[in-house]
């Protein structure tokens, strides 16, 4: 069977001179390597902007794995949406696929083949205050339109299943959970206990020991950190509770400085909330085995 591998539709993520590895980009880049060690049967075709490739892996990982650059494919939002909709299902209706997962919540509406469409993200119907009107009104339209059309909806989560059922009024078992994946023996042997060197080092630079409440990500508003802080205060305030919260992630439109400020005015103790830069990659890999 032929099966394509959409990744027209995360727009920026696939752009390389968008920086930063968001959530996205990572999981674009792990299904595509991860296929010819998972099925070596079956032939997949990866379709994306020829830039968007260094993203994945500048080769196709395997034989059984092709790479297909989209013809006149923009990076410009708007032209991209465009082309989504009119020359894309033209190239995938062509390629005789038996079917296709879209990768970022929506579709080529006029694809002809199965389309699994996989729910990344919904903080569009919550968080409207970070995107633009007319991108609230794009993507609330066109995720409706793509999950409805779907064959099925790949949700990342139970809670994001049940609001998508919920809010676009989906048959349930159309819709199904597939978490992100963690490939544990990768990692075991770096990080095989609490003991080790590696780890201590790691922590030691966002940390001190004792135990702890562990949030990364970059801080975007729509990640609600402002309600995490209010949250941990609450189970500080009613509990002994002896966790720090440690805050780790690149600065977007929440600061760090915000953050603290909210924790110091819920009368939190210097050092309860701890927010520090970057994004530690090895304590990503550690915690698929066990807490860091």
């Amino acid at each position: 069977m032929h099966f394509g591998i959409d990744c027209v539709t995360p727009g920026q993520a696939m752009n390389p001179a968008e920086k930063g590895d968001g959530g996205v980009r990572v999981y674009l880049r792990n299904v595509v390597q991860q296929i010819p060690r998972q099925d070596k049967t079956h032939t997949y075709t990866v379709y994306a902007a020829k830039p968007g490739f260094e993203l994945l892996g500048h080769t196709p990982p395997g034989p059984n794995v092709h790479y297909y650059a989209c013809p006149g494919l923009s990076t410009r939002p708007a032209a991209r949406v465009v082309y989504e909709q009119t020359i894309y299902p033209q190239i995938l209706n062509r390629a005789g696929l038996d079917a296709l997962l879209s990768t970022c919540n929506t579709m080529p509406l006029g694809a002809k083949m199965p389309v699994a469409v996989v729910q990344q993200s919904l903080q569009y119907f919550y968080f409207p205050v970070s995107f633009s009107v007319a991108r609230i009104l794009y993507l609330r339209l066109m995720v409706a339109q793509a999950m409805r059309r779907a064959d099925a909806v790949i949700s990342l989560s139970e809670s994001a299943r049940q609001t998508v059922i919920e809010r676009l009024k989906l048959p349930p078992e159309k819709v199904q959970v597939v978490y992100y994946g963690g490939v544990h023996e990768q990692f075991r042997t770096a990080y095989a206990t609490r003991d080790n060197p590696v780890h201590d080092e790691t922590v030691a630079k966002y940390i001190d020991r004792g135990p702890y409440i562990f949030a990364i990500s970059t801080l975007f508003r729509f990640k609600n950190y402002e309600r995490l802080i209010r949250a941990f205060a609450l189970l500080k305030q009613r509990t002994n509770l002896p966790h720090r919260l440690l805050i780790v992630g690149r600065e977007f439109d929440v600061t760090r400085a915000e953050l603290l400020h909210l924790a110091a005015r819920l009368s939190l103790p210097d050092g309860a909330v701890v927010c520090k830069q970057g994004a530690p990659t090895p304590m990503c890999p550690r915690s698929i085995c066990g807490p860091p």
